[in-house]
């Protein structure tokens, strides 16, 4: 059965705010220093799973933000909260399928020096090329921190529009299959754009969901304050539980000016991981 909404344990997510110092470390400043030749390949993502326990929004965290070991992913227990409440009713892998499939172009390339191991991961659509994240690979494993990417968040949230936003702090742990990239990644959005972009795509689902008695009072209490039946984005952004859950973990202040950045002059970001598939395509 459906509980009703608990509203302590949503709000409890904005106690765990924090403000972590910046990393400093783009890996992008400096080129590749490889006595040989890079090995280029690229991926296409073609699949996206959220956390729906607080264990997976664990496991898909990274230490995006402050170097202090601990995995970021505040957007992750949101969601997993969110699970939490309404079972489930709310699951977007689906529609984020069906967007990947239908042309939402989100890829993931790496250069890998062959003598060394170093590496470099670019994310993000077909277009642009942002600062990479650096790392290396071992055998068939990649991980990188500290790059930027684009990325289709509308897509992730099963919104309607793919809504690709620049994310700074990228840091992947992959594996490399047969034709297949698997793994997690973890990036940082900025407060603004998280909010709108999980607004548009959840305000549908809560809209759903207000229309059975079961649910009318709480969410029409919480969201819909003109009881008009509709939960509007708006109304979804404007509310204080909204607010509360969504309040940024992190705090990024600006990097030296000879780094490489993110486009993005915002100093508040909500770190957020998910767990993606991709598959092999020729680079280019």
């Amino acid at each position: 059965m459906i509980r009703p909404l608990a509203v302590a344990p949503l709000l409890a997510l904005a106690l765990a705010a924090c403000s972590d110092p910046p990393s400093s470390l783009r890996p992008d400043a400096t080129p590749l220093a490889c006595a040989s030749a890079t090995v280029h390949a690229r991926y296409r993502v073609d699949g996206v799973t959220l956390a729906r326990t607080s264990a997976t929004a664990k496991r898909d965290g990274f230490d995006v933000i402050g170097d202090d070991g601990i995995p970021d992913n505040q957007l992750g227990q949101v969601f997993e909260t969110v699970v939490g409440q309404f079972g489930s009713a709310w699951d977007p892998t689906p529609v984020t399928a069906a967007a990947l499939a239908a042309g939402v172009d989100w890829e993931i390339e790496t250069e890998t020096c062959a003598d060394t191991g170093e590496t470099r991961v670019r994310m993000g659509s077909g277009a642009g090329l942002p600062p990479r994240a650096g790392g290396t690979q071992a055998g068939e494993t990649i991980t990188a921190a500290h790059g930027c990417a684009e990325v289709p968040v509308g897509a992730i949230t099963g919104g309607a529009d793919a809504g690709w936003v620049t994310a700074n702090e990228l840091a992947v742990a992959l594996t490399i299959g047969d034709q297949e990239l698997t793994g997690t990644v973890g990036f940082a959005l900025d407060e603004s754009t998280a909010q709108t972009t999980f607004a548009v795509a959840f305000a549908p689902f809560l809209t759903q969901e207000e229309a059975l008695p079961s649910w009318h009072a709480t969410l029409q209490g919480a969201f819909d304050p003109n009881d008009d039946g509709t939960v509007s984005p708006t109304e979804l952004e404007a509310s204080t539980l909204f607010q509360s859950i969504t309040a940024p973990d992190s705090h990024l202040q600006p990097l030296p000016p000879e780094l490489p950045r993110c486009p993005t002059a915002s100093t508040a970001w909500l770190s957020f991981g998910v767990a993606i598939h991709a598959v092999a395509e020729s680079p280019r």
